[in-house]
């Protein structure tokens, strides 16, 4: 079954290439900024995964997660965090405080499969 999938990752080249690998299976929406997303679901859309990258210049992962969890709960808990390694030490407690899954970059496209896969099958 097709599900919707939101990729908000600023590097646009990645952003892509996750897009490309996944499409054939899904609908990807994608974004390089969080703000652009989040007004997305401030205007009713919703998806079935978010893939979110941790570290963006604009909006961190973690801010799109709050906004998600105070807006569209069910999308916070299917959220998959992306991240580079470059991370704050409160930005590690964050990530140690909730129960998301995180993909490290480079992600090899069997285990993002293997992740969206997953993830799916636990939101139904």
């Amino acid at each position: 079954m097709r599900r919707r999938i939101l990729i908000i990752d600023d590097e646009p080249r990645l952003t892509q290439s996750m897009r490309m690998l996944i499409e054939p299976m899904h609908d990807v929406v994608a974004t390089t900024r969080g703000g652009e997303a989040l007004a997305w679901v401030r205007e009713g859309q919703r998806f079935d995964l978010v893939l979110c990258d941790l570290q963006m210049p604009e909006m961190t992962g973690r801010d799109v997660y709050s906004h998600l969890r105070a807006s569209a709960p069910e999308m916070a808990e299917r959220l998959v965090f992306i991240s580079g390694g470059a991370c704050t030490q409160a930005m590690w407690d964050f990530v140690r405080s909730v129960r998301n899954r995180i993909l490290e970059k480079p992600v090899r496209p069997k285990e993002l499969l293997a992740t969206i896969d997953e993830a799916l099958t636990f939101a139904r």
